[in-house]
Order: C-alpha cells, then sequence, then structure tokens
C-alpha cells in the first residue's frame, strides 16, 4: 500500500497511475503485480494498495529458517505535464517460520530502511508496517513570449554614438523576465531591437 501525490497542479480526468511490483531487482522482466488506479479529479493524493497480497508457503521458508525475499517497486504515471519518478524503491520481506505453523513476516525493509514496528499483546507479537510506498510527481510546465520592436528617429538618421536602452520590468514583483531585461540599442543597430 501507498500513496502517489502530485505538486503543483491537481489531478484531472484521464490521469493514471500504475504501480508494478517486481520480483527480485530485474524490471526488465513481467511484472509480480501490477496495480492500475485512476485518479481523481481535483484530488493531490490518492492510495492505493496492491492486490492480491504476496503469500508464502513451507515450500518458500524451510521450518525454523528466516528467508529475505526482494522486491522493486516502480510506477508509471501518465499525466501531462508531469515528472516520472525516476528511479524505484527496493522492498526487502524477512518471512520467518518459527515452528508455531504459521509462516510469519518478521521485517520490511523500504529502501533499507526498517519500516516494521512489532507489538505485543498477550503473549502474541505482530508486526505493523510503519507508511507505505509513496510516489511524489511534480508538474511543471513552460512557455515563452518572444517580443521585438523597433526603434525609430524622427527628422534624422543614426549617427555614430547614439543609443538607447529599453527595458522590460514587471509590474508585479517575481514576474518572470527575459534575460538580459534590458536591450542596449548602438548607432550600428539602426532601425531594430
Amino acid at each position: 500500500a501507498g500513496t502517489k501525490t502530485i505538486s503543483g497542479r491537481k489531478f484531472k480526468d484521464g490521469d493514471t497511475l500504475t504501480v508494478n511490483v517486481y520480483a527480485g531487482t530485474d524490471t526488465t522482466k513481467d511484472p509480480i503485480r501490477t496495480k492500475s488506479v485512476t485518479l481523481t479529479k481535483d484530488e493531490t493524493t490518492a492510495a492505493y494498495e496492491i492486490l492480491p497480497v504476496i503469500a508464502y508457503s513451507d515450500s518458500d521458508v524451510a521450518e525454523g529458517e528466516s528467508v529475505d525475499f526482494t522486491y522493486t517497486v516502480k510506477e508509471i504515471a501518465d499525466m501531462d505535464g508531469v515528472s516520472a519518478v525516476v528511479g524505484s524503491h527496493k522492498l526487502v520481506v524477512t518471512v520467518t517460520d518459527d515452528q508455531s505453523g504459521e509462516l510469519k513476516i518478521t521485517k520490511v525493509l523500504l529502501d533499507d530502511a526498517d519500516i516494521t514496528s512489532t507489538v505485543t499483546k498477550n503473549n502474541t507479537t505482530k508486526v505493523n508496517l510503519i507508511g507505505g510506498i509513496d510516489f511524489t510527481n511534480k508538474y511543471s510546465a513552460t512557455g515563452e513570449l518572444k517580443l521585438g520592436g523597433m526603434k525609430f528617429i524622427d527628422k534624422r538618421n543614426f549617427k555614430v554614438g547614439d543609443w538607447s536602452e529599453i527595458t522590460i520590468a514587471a509590474k508585479i514583483d517575481g514576474d518572470p523576465l527575459p534575460n538580459p531585461a534590458t536591450v542596449k540599442i548602438e548607432s550600428t543597430d539602426a532601425n531594430k531591437i
């Protein structure tokens, strides 16, 4: 389970998220679990859960032993103007046969950080996961405005040494400006900017 978060804009119609779980670290093979989520318009977060759960049996873990199972979790986000999450998350699940007749998950590492919490009640220890596998994408957009114009002098031509400066200023502090915001026009640039 985990959360999908977007910054810079809200989800819109048609935005989707697919989370793939791969056995081991090779993401060129087919995933063992895939969860696709249609994201809700005007929201900025979405919870997801990967089902069916990954089940373990005594053929996976020898009696009295513990085995680490490694998974790679990647997302595919289809959202206009949104950068994809680069990379993946590594998940290591430790499964133990404590000879009680039940296999137990005793530890879960997410990107090498332990996300397990144990609670003991009535001589029974339960492992809980802290958080989940979260993906955050950032929306960004760019555009440009090409400005141009002409500089004229009435009743005479430009002379050597003549110059003029044109400055573009922001009406509101912080508005984007061209670089440079000031253009100097020399006599050799007659009739152009």
